[in-house]
């Protein structure tokens, strides 16, 4: 079997062990009535990796009044819940897509979205977690299962087939308990997990979410589950200078991004709330007041001699270097837009530019996104050079003028091509 949890292959072989063996388990019974008690009373319901269904079904059958629907990447698993598993009483009410959980959206929004079992095997988890929120109306509610650290998968084995020969059914079963066991062991090493706490605090504050309204763990222990909600309005941006409660959020969504999300710096660069760079910076930040979080920052290093190039004298390109190699953008800040705000980016430039003016100070960024260039024209900002695989030269920019460096046309030769190949996804 190949080692690949996003492979077809796999999904297919495990299908048929879910539907024979995996759900007839007491374990596994257990934690769908937890998913099912945190989904009361919500009447539209949308399954990110509903599987063979069985989710679906035990819904459906709490409250037959429901509308679900259940999106898979594996036909196999959904043709076992249309024809298996699914009740056909429940057929006008229940829609099955074949979709990717990633980038699934509906023409309407859900109550409620449930995940169980699926996130850990997910290349890009932080992306499965913003479409959840994105197909939630306001105040809906996300119920998510997925691996805690370390889970042990042999227990689950172990547990099954003791239970199978508790009941007599082990050898009429033993082939699909073969084929989990394989399964299982082609897990270890590729998931993706978290504990309560780190699966809470991501979901509130880099997701969006405004409370954990109940955390526990499920599947022999092995499982956290995690219900959260969705604000039921989304507030006007505050757009700001942090204080200091701010500026360590800031941090924190600055290591999220550059490092969780896009991988722009390295698994050893350990999540410091600060660096020496950012006792010279001003920290320009939008805040929700919702949830009283900072969802998007721009960081800019004042002038200093022995901080940040001279911003009134010619850019020495090697001098940046030499001074910010630890600094994971090619300029000296970093937008880190909201994940569900439009426009925030470009709130910060324009409080950024302004208060370099009022200050007396030039203001220069650079463009890592070719739609800003129109925006920075009408701000008034000029125009002072392009970076590309062949520096070009930068005139001297004018005292307390907001200028700024278009990135989009290339990326400097110090970036590896590795990062090259990432920071295309961005731009």
């Amino acid at each position: 079997m190949k080692k690949d949890l996003t492979g077809q292959n796999v999904w297919s072989d495990i299908a048929a062990a879910y539907e024979k063996a995996v759900v007839r388990t007491t374990f596994y019974d257990d934690l769908m009535k937890k998913l099912i008690i945190r989904l009361k009373g919500r009447k539209r319901i949308l399954d990110l990796g509903c599987g063979v269904g069985y989710l679906v079904n035990a819904l459906m059958l709490e409250d037959p009044s429901r509308t679900i629907v259940g999106v898979d990447a594996n036909e196999y698993m959904l043709e076992i819940a249309r024809e298996k598993v699914i009740e056909s009483r429940f057929i006008n009410n229940v829609t099955l897509i074949h979709g990717d959980a990633n980038t699934f959206e509906y023409h309407e929004k859900f109550d409620a979205v449930v995940s169980s079992n699926l996130m850990f095997n997910l290349k890009t988890p932080y992306t499965f977690l913003d479409n959840a929120y994105t197909n939630l109306n306001d105040g809906g509610r996300f119920v998510l299962t997925s691996a805690r650290h370390n889970p042990d998968l042999s227990l689950a084995i172990e547990t099954m087939k003791k239970e199978f020969q508790e009941n007599g059914r082990f050898d009429e079963l033993r082939k699909y308990i073969s084929i989990a066991e394989e399964v299982n062991s082609s897990f270890m090493g590729e998931m993706k997990t978290f504990e309560n706490d780190e699966i809470e605090k991501v979901l509130t504050d880099f997701i969006g979410f405004k409370k954990i309204v109940s955390s526990q763990r499920g599947y022999l222990g092995q499982n956290f589950i995690v219900a959260a909600d969705k604000p039921k309005k989304e507030s006007e941006i505050i757009y700001k200078i942090a204080n200091e409660s701010e500026r360590i959020q800031a941090y924190n969504l600055r290591y999220h991004i550059l490092h969780d999300r896009y991988e722009f710096i390295s698994p050893n660069e350990t999540k410091k709330e600060k660096t020496g760079h950012d006792d010279h910076a001003i920290h320009f930040v939008a805040i929700d007041p919702a949830t009283d979080k900072v969802v998007g920052c721009l960081f800019y290093l004042e002038y200093d001699e022995n901080v940040g190039f001279p911003a009134e004298n010619e850019i020495d390109v090697n001098y940046f270097l030499n001074k910010h190699s630890k600094l994971a953008t090619p300029g000296r800040w970093y937008v880190l837009p909201t994940y569900r705000h439009r426009g925030i980016g470009k709130k910060l430039f324009e409080l950024y530019f302004k208060t370099c003016v009022k200050s007396n100070v030039t203001g220069t960024v650079f463009c890592i996104n070719p739609e800003n260039k129109s925006f920075f024209d009408k701000l008034g900002a000029k125009k002072i050079g392009e970076i590309n695989n062949n520096y070009t030269e930068f005139r001297k920019p004018a005292p307390a003028l907001p200028v700024y460096i278009d990135l989009s046309q290339g990326m400097p030769e110090y970036y590896s091509q590795d990062r090259k190949e990432k920071y295309k996804k961005i731009i």
